[in-house]
């Protein structure tokens, strides 16, 4: 009886910690709205709004497109970087 009780006790812990978990990470009935005001705080339609993500999604892919490009053409330059050390610094 004392070890069902000492594991109900356990479980009850854990429950506990689950709980405030919960209560710290996730959406509350309040949160929606909160949300909802700060996305009409700027006063933009649904259409401006759309046009400021893909504005953000081609920078994005911009960003990516010049960091391959970039480590191709840097992947190509490292082997032959002492050659070319040797060429302007002759010693």
């Amino acid at each position: 009886m004392r070890n069902l009780v000492r594991k109900l006790e356990e479980d009850v812990a854990g429950i506990r910690i689950d709980i405030a978990v919960i209560k710290s990470n996730y959406m509350t009935k309040q949160d929606p709205g909160v949300f909802r005001d700060e996305l009409k705080g700027d006063n933009s339609t649904p259409l401006e709004e759309v046009r400021k993500l893909n504005v953000a999604i081609s920078d994005a892919k911009n960003a990516i497109i010049f960091w391959c490009v970039s480590a191709v053409i840097f992947a190509q330059i490292i082997p032959t970087l002492p050659a070319i050390l040797k060429i302007l610094f002759p010693s």
